[in-house]
């Protein structure tokens, strides 16, 4: 029989939810920071992984910061405002790592 490797992740959150300071970060089991984007395998032990940026029912449009460091979730600015969707949206969305 072959191995398997499980791969957990945690999650940090550093800043003030609603302000250009909030950050989700990712971190290993050794509580390494690690990224959402780059490090989080695409395949699991029971199909795919995926990063959700923006869960169901929420407004905030949050994005992978892909110019940061160890590339946090942070919620998007366009203009000097923090973006929102004009309601919620009905599904969870985000990226295949």
């Amino acid at each position: 029989g072959g191995s398997i490797r499980v791969f957990s992740v945690s999650t940090e959150i550093s800043g003030e939810t609603g302000t250009e300071s909030f950050r989700l970060g990712f971190k290993d089991t050794d509580g390494s920071a690690i990224s959402p984007w780059h490090d989080i395998p695409l395949k699991g032990d029971k199909g795919y992984n995926m990063v959700v940026e923006i869960p169901k029912m929420t407004k905030a449009k949050m994005e992978i910061a892909t110019k940061e460091e160890s590339n946090p979730i942070a919620q998007d600015i366009k203009k000097g405002n923090l973006r929102d969707y004009h309601g919620p949206i009905f599904w969870n969305y985000g990226c295949l790592p």
